[in-house]
């Protein structure tokens, strides 16, 4: 036997099994990167574009309360989001999102539980799940929101020309033996005009392709986690299979493939037949009329993946509980603690009525606030919260606190505070409302703060809301009056520094320490005298360091 010859049917016959071995040992790798990081915080992740298209698009409209974009940006909740960020799939990342954003009821949480409670009790399933769900993976640029949207975006211009052009070389093909100048002429022109075309269109599929090859993944992986499920949740595996059933209509799957190859078959094939195009033009033109089964599968293999997460966010907290509902307005917390701090000061809170709190600048009262404005989202989105108890009645979260001015829209940062607190204020009364402010409009005067903060304040009290504000002016704790509990925070200034123990405390806060913290950072003594006569001119309080 010739060496060449040898050596041929060597490769024909290893080069499978060593496809097998490569293959068996990427799925290896993967199965040992899931189990690792389960548990764990996610770490190296990145932030998909176009991450809230799925709840903007198809989610939003569904929410009775959703935590609208100015709430959202003061609590930070893309970092919230980030943390909890352990999908596997874009899919997952996507109803993630959506799902921190839409609050549900009490019975529909517990529907959501049973999921969480699955991957917990039966972890080589969650593993099998996760490896299909890591196989379809992240993909940047895949819009599968905007492509069941708006599947018009995506369908090439005049389809219909394709078909009827690649019928024209058949045709002169026919024509040959009847005119074989003039067919053979033709049939030149149009196998020149077909490679053109596929040419032109091959170019405006490139950047549909990647949303479009996505779509038929997600059906292949709906196909293959139903067949997972098939034994311990068949409810799941029949509704996967029923709506994954809706990608065969779509069809086309290998030749769609082909128009994205670079190979010369493939090139070639699409040349002579234009078969990959008029099939994209087919599969596009058919997804309105399929749009509620994929976006019902979507929704289901985003939760699998988003509930997986869950599993490992909660795994990975040094503490926390599944939230209680109650009917009467207020919240009852213990040992609650920011989610971002790996080793918060905990505090317990029980909220029957509107708070004031009081405090100075990094004595921890916006963390505060902000820890239980996020749980208030927690208990009621992902059913889990950063505390050894929460309780609570259900209703909307909405703050202000992060305000920000618009220079490039011309809003100054009072206009914009006004703008903010104006929601809060068409809100009370409408729904159950927490309500959380954060240094109420500070963007004007001090006689005119005070006086508008006190009636802002009074109306939110009066039409029903809990509302939780913090402040600089003492001056609010008398005119709130009983609508108001008082609570501060406070720092010690000792001889080694400043002292913040962040605990809450009861009552208001009764010491302004901002000239001691001039004195112990060593301002100059020019300034120092002018601050404590104007502060002594003021009729001011005398500062004092302890609480």
């Amino acid at each position: 036997m010739p060496l060449e010859l040898a050596v041929f049917i060597f490769f024909i016959v290893t080069f499978p099994f060593l496809l097998a071995i490569d293959h068996f040992r990427t799925r290896r790798k993967l199965r040992i990167r899931l189990e690792k990081a389960f548990g764990k915080a996610p770490s190296g992740s990145y932030r998909l574009t176009g991450l809230d298209s799925y709840w903007r698009t198809f989610a939003r409209h569904k929410a009775h309360w959703p935590v609208d974009d100015i709430t959202w940006a003061d609590l930070d909740m893309d970092e919230i989001f980030d943390r909890i960020d352990a999908c596997q799939s874009s899919l997952g990342s996507g109803w993630l999102y959506a799902a921190l954003r839409t609050p549900l009821s009490p019975d529909q949480l517990q529907q959501r539980e049973q999921l969480l409670t699955l991957w917990e009790e039966q972890p080589a399933l969650r593993l099998n799940i996760q490896m299909l769900l890591a196989q379809l993976g992240k993909r940047p640029g895949a819009d599968l929101p905007h492509l069941l949207a708006q599947p018009q975006a995506y369908q090439l211009s005049t389809p219909w020309k394709y078909p009827l052009c690649a019928a024209l070389p058949w045709v002169c093909l026919l024509a040959l033996p009847f005119a074989p100048q003039t067919a053979g002429s033709l049939l030149l022109a149009s196998l020149i005009l077909n490679g053109v075309l596929y040419l032109q269109a091959q170019k405006q599929l490139d950047t549909r392709l990647a949303t479009f090859g996505y779509l038929l993944r997600a059906v292949s992986c709906g196909k293959k986690t139903a067949s997972a499920l098939q034994k311990v949740r068949p409810d799941l595996t029949r509704q996967l299979r029923q709506t994954a059933a809706a990608g065969k209509k779509l069809g086309g799957g290998p030749l769609l493939a082909g128009a994205a190859s670079s190979d010369a078959f493939s090139q070639l094939l699409g040349v002579l037949t234009l078969l990959p195009v008029i099939q994209y033009c087919r599969s596009v033109g058919r997804l309105e009329s399929l749009r509620p089964q994929l976006l019902e599968l979507f929704d289901l293999l985003g939760e699998l993946d988003g509930s997986i997460a869950l599993c490992s966010f909660r795994r990975s907290l040094p503490l926390w509980c599944r939230p209680t509902f109650w009917e009467e307005p207020g919240l009852d917390a213990q040992g609650l603690g920011h989610p971002l701090l790996d080793d918060p000061v905990r505090s317990d809170a029980r909220v029957d009525g509107c708070w004031l709190l009081t405090g100075s600048n990094a004595s921890g009262k916006s963390t505060f606030l902000r820890a239980v404005a996020i749980n208030c989202i927690l208990a009621q989105t992902i059913h889990t919260c950063t505390a050894s108890r929460f309780s609570l009645a259900p209703g909307a979260v909405a703050s202000s606190m992060a305000v920000r001015d618009d220079v490039t829209g011309g809003e100054s940062y009072f206009v914009a505070e006004i703008r903010s607190l104006g929601r809060l204020v068409k809100m009370a009364g409408t729904l159950p409302l927490y309500c959380f402010i954060d240094e109420i409009l500070k963007g004007t005067n001090t006689a005119e703060r005070i006086a508008a903060s006190q009636a802002v304040l009074g109306y939110l009290a009066r039409k029903g809301a809990l509302c939780m504000a913090a402040t600089h002016d003492l001056e609010l704790v008398e005119l709130a009056g009983s609508a108001y509990q008082n609570h501060h925070f406070c720092e010690t200034i000792t001889e080694n520094g400043v002292e913040f123990d962040y605990k809450l405390k009861d009552g208001p806060c009764r010491t302004r320490n901002a000239l001691r913290l001039l004195e112990y950072y060593h301002f100059p003594d020019e300034i120092l005298q002018s601050a404590w006569q104007m502060a002594k001119d003021a009729s001011s309080p005398p500062p004092s360091s302890p609480c």
